[in-house]
């Protein structure tokens, strides 16, 4: 992996946190692949992460290729886009936040991380 890669990837999952994302970890006492949350904000607003040593052993987020959206998934999809491409406002800031927020809260795959070989393909896991 390299270096930019690397950063993408960090980059990704950093705006991914409080949406809960799924990662496949290493278990090296039980010697196989698991499935965690990453992050996590408690009911009281507590923050809470894997274990340290959990944390070393991340591999990959899980995340849902743009071709396995729902219809529904389909429609905001492109009513978010269509905001960005027919803003009359001028600035887009907020429209292009609220993309990639919408992206980053339904676990898709924005950044094209799965092709790339840098996340997993979460369709059919039922993981989310």
């Amino acid at each position: 992996m390299t270096q930019e890669d690397k950063e993408l990837l960090l980059k990704d999952i950093c705006g991914r946190l409080p949406y809960n994302v799924k990662v496949r970890s290493y278990n090296c006492e039980d010697d196989i692949e698991i499935v965690e949350t990453l992050y996590n904000i408690d009911s009281d607003g507590y923050m809470s992460t894997l274990e340290c040593d959990t944390l070393k052993n991340i591999t990959k987020p899980y995340l849902f290729p743009l071709s396995g959206m729902t219809e529904e998934q389909k429609e905001e999809y492109c009513q978010l886009q269509q905001k960005i491409i027919y803003n009359s406002k001028g600035l887009v800031d907020t429209d292009i936040m609220n993309y990639v927020n919408w992206c980053y809260k339904n676990h898709i795959d924005c950044n094209g991380l799965i092709p790339m070989g840098l996340a997993l393909d979460a369709t059919n896991l039922n993981i989310y």
